[in-house]
């Protein structure tokens, strides 16, 4: 996920982010779910630019059963001596959150599977230490660390390190002796692995993990990487800097809660589609808004999926159904809401926790009751596990782009004065 959620990046479709991997002296990459967000053939061209490897070792092109071009399943480097084999994977999760023309052509295969049968062939060829650098999500549940990577070091043996992705956390521990770590999101955060190998037993005999916040006001640039950066930044610095409004209370975004962004952002597509209820996935919202000037550039950095407006007609019952799977989704975060009030207790057993439900203006939702509703594309062709978009009645895609309608809302109102309110409420309706 190394290219999606900047202005810079995304209207250089990367170009500037590789550049400055290539100077930093990466050795390699794992693919992520958002490297396929403009297509295969742009990330070849990425891959191409790089100086280092591009991993998905689960990664398969379908006609030719092999990895597609510019991607490798692993690579073998020496490093003081000692000979590392470095496998990369990526989740099966790209496939139900990932538009299938994005993915034409490509299938990803269990990442467990595919490790038991790799790491015998990788120790074959010569790697004393095997690496593990997934896109695999993980988190820590209870004090324990779980999730899709935490299977692989538990079913597959031989692993001497893993590096885990895609939950944005910041962690790091050991699970059965093999050492794990996450280094937040959007270079937030750097984690370090460090490995004792004795060359008598042939084996790694120590570990020690760290994870380092990183805050950019106490950093400095590096003038390689600050040059890279600005060769790239006139063609999209007029844009980039304009201010097209003022916000005034700072606007909070936590993908696994209803926030406050979030429901400004539901609010402005219901409004403008003339929508009774609309629906935001907690993942279409990176940032938040904080008070000041709004730029171009910071709407890019909130929403900077090309993600367009979406009206149905969904019943009651539908909207209900969307509100007890989305609302507080640990997997794939919280949806967000406009037009609606929702009373939501968590003690409830699943299915039961959204326990009333009224309209914007306080009328009940009624089951049998037809609404219209606005979403974006991604949510209503049913991604996150959002099946009941697709089930619902006919779909007429505006081709309104989210992102844009959010510059214009901007523009209109001048200033923004939405600071919250209680649309969502936790304990007993």
């Amino acid at each position: 996920d190394m290219f999606q959620g900047s202005l810079l990046s995304t209207v250089s479709q990367g170009r500037p982010v590789v550049a400055a991997m290539n100077a930093t002296g990466f050795d390699a990459m794992a693919v992520g779910n958002h490297d396929f967000d403009w297509g295969l053939e742009v990330l070849q061209k990425q891959a191409d630019q790089a100086a280092f490897p591009f991993l998905s070792a689960n990664l398969f092109d379908t006609q030719t059963d092999d990895q597609p071009d510019g991607v490798k399943p692993y690579i073998i480097i020496d490093k003081q001596g000692v000979k590392i084999g470095i496998i990369g994977l990526v989740t099966t999760e790209t496939l139900e959150i990932t538009p299938p023309e994005d993915l034409a052509g490509l299938d990803i295969r269990d990442p467990v599977r595919v490790l038991k049968e790799l790491v015998p062939q990788v120790r074959r060829q010569g790697a004393e230490v095997i690496i593990v650098l997934s896109h695999l999500g993980c988190k820590v549940s209870d004090e324990e660390l779980v999730g899709e990577a935490i299977e692989l070091v538990e079913v597959v043996p031989d692993i001497d390190a893993l590096l885990t992705a895609h939950d944005h956390g910041v962690l790091n521990g050991e699970v059965d002796g093999v050492p794990v770590t996450q280094a937040g999101y959007n270079g937030r955060a750097a984690a370090r692995i460090r490995l004792l190998y004795s060359q008598e037993q042939d084996r790694v005999i120590k570990s020690l993990t760290t994870v380092t916040n990183l805050i950019p006001a106490d950093l400095a640039a590096d003038p390689e990487i600050k040059a890279i950066i600005d060769g790239y930044t006139p063609e999209i610095q007029e844009a980039r800097n304009e201010v097209i409004g003022k916000n005034l209370y700072d606007l909070h975004h936590d993908r696994y809660q209803v926030s406050s962004l979030g429901s400004l952002i539901s609010d402005v597509i219901r409004e403008a589609t003339a929508s009774d209820i609309a629906f935001m996935n907690g993942g279409g919202v990176r940032t938040d808004l904080t008070s000041g000037n709004v730029t171009v550039e910071k709407v890019w950095s909130i929403v900077p999926f090309d993600n367009t407006l979406v009206t149905l007609e969904m019943t009651g019952e539908e909207i209900l159904q969307v509100l007890e799977y989305g609302i507080k989704n640990e997997t794939f975060g919280s949806v967000q809401f406009s037009g609606l009030k929702v009373w939501y207790d968590a003690a409830q057993p699943a299915g039961k926790r959204v326990t009333r439900v009224t309209l914007a203006d306080n009328t009940p939702l009624e089951a049998d009751r037809s609404y219209q509703v606005v979403t974006n594309n991604y949510l209503a062709g049913g991604f996150d596990g959002y099946t009941m978009f697709t089930e619902a009645g006919p779909q007429v895609n505006t081709r309104v782009v989210l992102r844009d309608l959010l510059i214009d809302h901007i523009k209109a109102v001048g200033t923004i004065e939405f600071q919250g309110d209680t649309r969502f409420v936790e304990g007993e309706g």
